[in-house]
Parts: structure tokens; C-alpha cells; sequence
């Protein structure tokens, strides 16, 4: 079966050209553009959708994009609410012969105007405002297919028609690093652990070699602490950019994580894991026996999103 994932990240929106936290959009309050009063942002993505209903071509990029609007659904729910729906989207630019596997047979030959087009499931993700506290942050999930997905082209175009539409401007942001990792820990994925410390070696032996400098020290299959996981999230919270980690008096200026993520072994540094697109595993078994368009799916990224939100901060700070 080809593999599934989830590729998540946050979002916000803010007044284009302002610099104050203050003009950061509430996402559960009106907002007002152009002697219009939008409801929420939901109403907001609502324009989105209906600009998007035919196939789109970002001749930049080479895909075509567009929002399946009768696949829509909101789940409006006591703490959140999550508004899921089907992005058609393929890109195009290639010729290729499209051969069947089992005759070797040529059955079609593409063109460079001939787009493969697939359906990606996505979801927004939107917390009640809690005690009085606006949210200002939610969060995005996109379907990915083996090696295809559709946030580039998903985000390029909510910017630039929050932008012109609505005159705001829509961030996105990785969800946090500390809630990746544990997440990578917790599923028992990590195949290597390497500590590099850059130091001059004492050993006479290495005077053979032109450059000493770097010490690794590497671990495969290592099962960690529990208290060396915690001391590892806490540091990521607060990391420096200078002596990035301390074991028994050593200091290390970096570490780096080889594990199972997307089905293929990744290798990340600690000091630029921020900039990993934060790609979530879909088991199997949720597109096993789904007679119900997706059904499986969505309640799966609905609980993925459930689960970062309990660690994630969303209120205006």
C-alpha cells in the first residue's frame, strides 16, 4: 500500500503591513474589510473556497489547484472547531509513456499540458476561545501521497488571496519542535543518536590527519532515559544558539537524530530542525476497507489535531 502522511503547521493572520501583536487577527471574532463583517475565519476560508471551485494554473509552480466545495464538512465541537474538504491538485510540465505494470504495455502517452490530477484530504483546525482568551493561532493538516502533497501550492494561494481579498496576511510556522520529537520518541522510530562536540583531540594518534576539530559519538537503536528525554525537550523549549547540549560536564554544540519518518530513514540537526516539514505517519489501517469517502481519515487527522492542540498555545500571548 502507498504510503499516506500528514504534513501539519500552524497559522495566523494579521493586518497587512502592520508590525504590533495587537493587529493580529482573532480568529473566533468578526473581522471587518471593505464595509464587509466576516464572522470568523471560517467565513473568511468560505471566500477562499468559492474563488477555488474550478481548476486553477500556477504556472510558476506547474500544478493545477482547486477546492471540491460539496466536500466541505465542519465538526463544531465543544473546545474546537475542525472544517475539513478534498483539494484536487497534479502537476504538470513532463512527458512521460503511462505503461501498464502487468502487459509492459504503453497505454498513454502524456503531454506536457496533461496535469495528474489527485485528491488530497485537508483540515483546519480552529480551538474555542477559553476564559475570556482569543485565539489567534490554528492549525492546517494536508494529506500527503507517497512522495506528492499540496501545502506549497494550499498555502502560496490562501496568502495571496487573504492578501488581496481580505487585505491580511496569512504566516504559517512548523508546530513545535518539542511536540515533534516527543512524538518521534514516544513512537520508538529513532534508529541513531550522534553527539558532535567541536574540539582539538588529545589522542597523539590523530596527529596524522590535516584537520581535528569534530568529535562524534554515536548511538544505533539507543533507548533513552526518561529523564534524558525530559532534559532534551526542556533544552529544545529554550534552546541557544551557542552550547547546545551538556552531558556530564560535556559540552556539545549540536545533535543529530536518524529516524524512521514517512517510511524512509531522515537524518535532522537539533540546531535547524525548525525548518523540517513536520510530516505525521497515517497508519495503514485507516484506508483499509474505507467505504465512506475518506471517513477513516478525517476522524484520524481530527485526533492528530487534538493531540497537538493539548500542547500547543494558541491565545494571543
Amino acid at each position: 500500500m502507498i504510503s499516506h502522511g500528514l504534513l501539519i503547521c500552524s497559522f495566523f493572520m494579521k493586518k497587512k503591513y502592520s508590525r504590533t501583536e495587537d493587529e493580529i487577527l482573532a480568529l473566533n471574532g468578526s473581522y471587518e474589510y471593505d464595509e464587509v463583517t466576516y464572522d470568523n475565519i471560517f467565513s473568511l476560508f468560505s471566500g477562499f473556497y468559492d474563488n477555488y471551485t474550478e481548476l486553477a494554473d500556477d504556472e510558476k509552480l506547474m500544478k493545477m489547484f482547486s477546492i471540491d466545495r460539496g466536500s466541505i464538512k465542519r465538526d463544531v465541537r465543544e473546545d474546537y472547531v475542525a472544517e475539513s474538504g478534498i483539494i484536487h491538485a497534479g502537476s504538470y510540465g513532463t512527458e512521460s509513456d503511462i505503461t501498464n505494470k502487468t502487459t509492459k504495455r504503453v497505454v498513454y502517452r502524456r503531454n506536457q499540458d496533461d496535469a495528474d490530477i489527485k485528491q488530497f484530504h485537508y483540515m483546519i483546525y480552529v480551538p474555542n476561545d477559553v476564559e475570556g482568551n482569543e485565539i489567534v493561532k490554528g492549525m492546517l493538516l494536508f494529506e500527503t501521497i507517497g512522495t506528492f502533497g499540496v501545502k506549497t501550492i494550499s498555502v502560496n494561494n490562501m496568502k495571496k488571496f487573504f492578501s488581496e481579498k481580505y487585505g491580511l496576511t496569512m504566516e504559517t510556522r512548523s508546530i513545535s519542535v518539542r511536540i515533534f520529537i516527543e512524538n518521534l520518541l514516544k513512537k520508538d522510530k529513532l534508529k541513531k543518536v550522534t553527539l558532535i562536540k567541536n574540539s582539538v583531540s588529545r589522542d597523539p594518534s590523530d596527529n596524522m590527519f590535516l584537520n581535528i576539530g569534530r568529535e562524534e559519538k554515536t548511538y544505533i537503536k539507543p533507548t533513552l532515559k526518561e529523564s534524558w528525554i525530559t532534559k532534551l525537550l526542556e533544552h529544545l523549549d529554550g534552546r541557544s544558539s551557542e552550547d547546545i547540549f551538556e552531558i556530564n560536564d560535556e559540552v556539545y554544540e549540536d545533535i543529530q537524530l536518524s529516524f524512521l519518518h514517512a517510511g524512509r530513514t531522515k537524518t535532522v540537526r537539533l540546531n535547524n530542525i525548525d525548518k523540517f516539514s513536520m510530516v505525521e505517519d497515517v497508519p495503514d489501517y485507516v484506508f483499509i476497507d474505507d467505504r465512506n469517502g475518506g471517513k477513516k481519515l478525517i476522524e484520524y487527522m481530527e485526533q492528530t489535531a487534538n493531540n497537538y492542540a493539548s500542547k500547543m498555545i494558541f491565545v494571543r500571548n
